[in-house]
C-alpha cells in the first residue's frame, strides 16, 4: 500500500529518500500506473518509526542559501568540454574531488541502459557519469553510501536535480563540511519506464549499448539525441521541420515530466545545492564573450562553500566571467518553480498503455485519434449515455485512442447538460464528445481521426436520426476512412421509415465496412430490405463489451446508507402494467420475508427511478419512494444495491444482468430488442406480458448466473472479436465520387460564409454612410 502520511503521488519528486531511510527494508520503490516511481510501503514490515516522513524533502524541504547567488559562465578546456553536454563545468569540479582522494555520485546508464545514481573514486570512472540524460535516475541506496563516506571522513561530491538533492539533505539531516552539491538546470524529469518504451521501439530488436543526449557531434544545442547499438549501427534523433525524435519533442514540449515538476519548489531561489550547473542558454545576450559554439556551463555559487572550491577552480578554466542580472526570473534557463504542462500530456501518458511510444506522442501532440466514436451521449437518456460510455471505455480497453462525436449544433435536438456533466466527470478532458456547427464543419473530422465507429440506441429509427441532421449516416467521412456500424438499433417494426429515408440510408451503409443490429429485426430490416452488399450481423448491446468494474465504480460513487432490503425500479413509461407488476412484486417479497400479524402489515421498501414528473402523475407509483434517474451513478447505484429489479426500459435489463440481480421486466416498446438479447442468455422468461398472464411464483426465483453467464461470455467475445476485425479493415484507398462532391460543397459552403462576412461588411458600411448623410441634411 501507499503510506498515507508520506506525499501523493502528484507531491512526491521520487527521490527515493523514504527508501533509503527506512530501518526495516519496508519501502520499495515501485511504477504507479502513470509510469513514475513512488514509495511503496509495506504494511506487515512498517514499524511506525517516523523515519520516512521526517527524511522527506517534501514536508522538510530547507532553504538555506542565497535568494540572489553569484552568477558565472564557465568554460572548460576544448577536450573536456568535447565530451560533455555543456561548458565542462560537472567534469571541472569531480576531477577536484578525485585528485583529492574524494568520491563522487552522478548518474550513469548500467548495461540494460537503466540510468542509476553510482558512486565512483577514479578518474577512470567518470566518462559515464559525464553528459546529460533526459529521465530521472534510480537513486537505489546512494544516499545511505554518501552517509557512510561522509560519517568516515571523505570528501563527496554529489550533482543530482533539485529534488534529488533536496531528498540527500534529507537523509543527511546536517551539512558536512566535506559534501559538496551541484543541482542541475532541470526542466523536467521523464520516467525510466517511458524511455524504456522509447529504446525498445527504435532498437526494433538491435542491443543497445550507448545513448547520448545532445552530443557534441550535432553541435553544442538541445537538438538531438544518438543511440548506438551492438552491431555498429545507430539512430540519430533530431528536432527540426523534417525529422522529429518522439523522445526528444516530448521532453522539450513538456509532456511527459513527474506531475509534481510543472510547479516545482526546488526548482527556485534559494537553490538546493552549493552549486546550480546546466547550460548557459541564450549566452550571446548574457555573455557574449562566452559563446564559442563548443558549450559554456551555466554556474549560480548558492553558499560561501561553492565559492571558495569556485576560486580553486577558475585556473582550471579557458575562459569564466561573472554575470549580473537585475532580475533574477528573467534569466532565460528554467530557474524558477512553474512550467507549463503540455495540456496533452495526461492524454500522452493515458496513450502510452496502449500505444507505441511514437504512436503515443502522435496522436497526443497532433489532436490525432485511432476512432471517432459517433453517437448520443449528450442526450437526456441514461441508457444512451451508458451505451456511449460503454462503447467508448470497450473500444480504449482494446487499445484504440478514442473521440466522442456529437451531433451538430444546428440540428434540432439540444445537449442534455445532465449528460454533459455525466461526461465531464466520468470521460478524460481529452475525450470529451465534440460538436460541430454543421456536417460540413464535421468534415474537419477527416484530419482528426483515422476512422469511425457509430453505436447503438435507435441511431438509424427515423425520428431521431433526422432529429440529428441525419449524421450518423457519417455523410461527412471521406469514403477513403474505415467505417464501422456496431449493434445500430433501428427502432421497431411500428415505427417504420419511408421508402424515400430507406434509400438515403442503404446508401451510406453501403459504405460502411460493417454494419450490426443489436436487434434481429434490424439485421432482418438491413438484410431483406435495405439489401447492402454486405450482410448484416447481429451484435449485443455495446454496455456489455465494458468492464463490469467500470459500472460498480459508478455506483460506488454514488453508494449511500440504507437500513434494509428494497425492490429497485427503473420505470420510463408508468403505465397500468408495470405498476401492476411492481404491486405485485412487492407482495411477494414481503409476504416472504415479513411476517404479517393480525394488527400490522409492513411491506418491503420500494426505490424508484425515472421521470420524477411522470412518476408523480401516477397515482400508484406516487406512494413509492422515487427519484430522477440522473444523476447516472445514482441510477446504476439503485440497481447494483437492489434485492429484485423491475423495469420497463432494456438498458434496465442490461444492467440487471452486468450487476446480476434477479429482475422482471415489462417492455415498453420494441420488444425485439429484448427477446434478441434474452433468448441468446437463456432468459425470456423474465419478459412479463402486459396483462401479467404469464407471471407465477417461479417468476420470482433466483436467476442461475453461473448459467447464464456462460452464454453471455460467449456472445461476448464472439462479437469483441467482429469488432476487432471490422476495425482492422482499411476502408478504401482511393477517393470516391462522394468525397469529391462533399469537398466540392464544402469549398462552396466556404465561399457562401465568406460573401455572408461581407455582406455584414457592406451593410455596416451602408448604415454608416447613411448615418453621416442624415447628420449632414441636419
Amino acid at each position: 500500500m501507499i503510506n498515507e502520511k508520506l506525499p501523493k503521488e502528484q507531491n512526491c519528486s521520487g527521490c527515493g529518500a523514504c527508501f533509503n531511510v527506512c530501518p526495516v527494508g519496508a519501502i520499495k520503490m515501485e511504477y504507479s500506473s502513470r509510469g513514475y516511481r513512488v514509495p511503496i510501503i509495506n504494511s506487515e514490515k512498517c514499524i511506525d518509526c517516523g523515519f520516512c516522513t521526517k527524511s522527506c524533502p517534501t514536508f522538510n524541504a530547507s532553504f538555506e542559501n542565497y535568494k540572489e547567488p553569484k552568477f558565472y559562465s564557465f568554460c572548460a578546456d576544448d577536450q573536456t568540454r568535447k565530451v560533455s553536454s555543456s561548458g565542462g563545468m560537472f567534469s571541472v569540479i569531480a576531477e577536484y574531488v578525485l585528485e583529492q582522494g574524494g568520491y563522487v555520485c552522478g548518474a550513469a546508464f548500467d548495461e540494460n541502459m537503466k540510468l542509476r545514481h553510482t558512486i565512483i573514486h577514479s578518474k577512470e570512472e567518470l566518462a559515464p557519469l559525464r553528459g546529460s540524460k533526459y529521465l530521472q535516475s534510480d537513486m537505489n541506496d546512494c544516499y545511505k553510501q554518501i552517509k557512510k563516506l561522509l560519517e568516515e571522513g571523505k570528501t563527496v561530491f554529489f550533482v543530482g536535480t533539485p529534488c534529488q538533492v533536496a531528498g540527500l539533505y534529507g537523509v543527511l539531516k546536517k551539512n558536512y563540511d566535506k559534501l559538496i552539491t551541484a543541482d542541475l538546470i532541470c526542466h523536467g524529469t521523464p520516467s525510466q519506464k517511458h524511455f524504456d518504451m522509447y529504446l525498445k521501439e527504435i532498437a526494433n530488436g538491435r542491443k543497445v549499448v550507448d545513448v547520448l543526449f545532445r552530443s557534441k557531434r550535432l553541435g553544442w544545442a538541445c537538438k538531438g539525441i544518438i543511440i548506438k547499438f551492438e552491431d555498429g549501427s545507430e539512430y540519430i534523433g533530431k528536432i527540426s521541420v523534417d525529422v522529429k525524435d518522439p523522445y526528444f519533442e516530448a521532453f522539450i514540449k513538456g509532456m511527459m515530466f513527474r506531475r509534481m515538476c510543472y510547479n516545482c519548489k526546488y526548482n527556485d531561489y534559494p537553490r538546493q545545492g552549493d552549486f546550480t550547473i546546466g547550460d548557459l542558454w541564450h549566452s550571446d545576450k548574457l555573455d557574449p564573450k562566452s559563446n564559442d559554439k563548443k558549450g559554456t556551463s551555466f554556474v549560480f555559487l548558492n553558499n560561501k562553500k561553492a565559492e571558495n572550491l569556485f576560486e580553486k577552480l577558475t585556473p582550471r578554466a579557458k575562459y569564466y566571467n561573472e554575470i549580473h542580472v537585475e532580475d533574477y526570473s528573467k534569466i532565460p534557463n528554467r530557474v524558477r518553480p512553474v512550467e507549463r504542462m503540455h495540456p496533452a500530456r495526461a492524454r500522452f501518458l493515458d496513450l502510452l498503455k496502449t500505444h507505441t511510444f511514437s504512436e503515443a506522442f502522435r496522436l497526443a501532440y497532433y489532436g490525432k485519434y485511432d476512432i471517432g466514436l459517433a453517437g448520443v451521449m449528450l442526450n437526456d437518456n441514461v441508457g444512451s449515455i451508458l451505451t456511449y460510455y460503454g462503447l467508448y471505455n470497450a473500444l480504449t480497453e482494446m487499445g484504440y485512442s478514442v473521440l466522442p462525436i456529437e451531433r451538430p449544433l444546428d440540428s434540432a435536438l439540444p445537449v442534455s447538460e445532465k449528460a454533459k456533466a455525466f461526461s465531464k466527470k466520468w470521460l478524460p478532458a481529452y475525450s470529451q464528445p465534440v460538436q460541430y456547427e454543421s456536417i460540413f464543419d464535421m468534415r474537419k473530422l477527416n484530419q482528426v481521426c483515422d476512422q469511425f465507429v457509430v453505436g447503438s440506441d435507435q441511431i438509424y429509427l427515423k425520428s431521431m436520426s433526422e432529429a440529428r441532421n441525419n449524421c450518423y449516416f457519417l455523410q461527412w467521412a471521406d469514403d477513403s476512412k474505415n467505417k464501422v456500424g456496431y449493434s445500430c438499433s433501428f427502432g421497431g417494426p411500428g415505427a417504420r421509415g419511408t421508402d424515400e429515408y430507406y434509400k438515403e440510408l442503404k446508401y451510406y451503409l453501403n459504405r460502411f465496412s460493417f454494419v450490426s443490429s443489436r436487434e434481429d429485426d434490424g439485421v432482418n430490416l438491413v438484410n431483406e430490405r435495405l439489401q447492402l452488399e454486405k450482410q448484416a450481423q447481429w451484435c449485443i448491446d455495446p454496455v456489455f463489451l465494458c468492464n463490469p468494474k467500470k459500472y460498480i465504480n459508478l455506483a460506488k460513487a454514488f453508494e449511500k446508507e440504507r437500513s434494509e432490503e428494497y425492490i429497485g425500479a427503473y420505470v420510463i413509461i408508468p403505465k397500468p402494467p408495470i405498476v401492476n407488476l411492481l404491486i405485485k412484486t412487492r407482495e411477494h417479497f414481503s409476504n416472504i420475508q415479513i411476517p404479517k400479524s393480525d394488527t400490522e402489515t409492513k411491506n418491503i421498501p420500494v426505490e424508484v427511478i425515472g421521470n420524477p414528473a411522470k412518476l408523480k402523475a401516477s397515482p400508484n407509483l406516487s406512494k413509492f419512494k422515487y427519484s430522477d434517474v440522473f444523476p447516472v451513478g445514482h441510477a446504476l447505484e439503485v440497481i447494483y444495491n437492489s434485492k429484485f429489479f423491475v423495469t420497463d426500459s432494456f438498458h434496465g435489463v442490461c444492467f440487471s444482468i452486468i450487476f446480476r440481480k434477479d429482475f422482471l421486466v415489462i417492455p415498453r416498446d420494441f420488444n425485439d430488442r429484448f427477446l434478441s438479447l434474452l433468448n441468446r442468455i437463456g432468459l425470456s422468461n423474465r419478459i412479463i406480458t402486459t396483462n401479467l398472464s404469464n407471471l407465477k411464483e417461479e417468476s420470482f426465483a433466483p436467476i442461475d448466473y453461473d448459467s447464464v453467464y456462460k452464454k453471455l461470455n460467449a456472445e461476448i467475445a464472439i462479437c469483441k472479436e467482429k469488432l476487432s476485425d471490422a476495425l482492422k479493415d482499411q476502408g478504401n484507398t482511393n477517393y470516391t465520387d462522394m468525397d469529391i462532391l462533399m469537398k466540392y460543397l464544402e469549398s462552396q459552403n466556404e465561399k457562401i460564409i465568406d460573401l455572408e462576412g461581407k455582406l455584414v461588411q457592406m451593410q455596416s458600411l451602408v448604415n454608416e454612410l447613411q448615418t453621416k448623410l442624415e447628420s449632414s441634411e441636419q
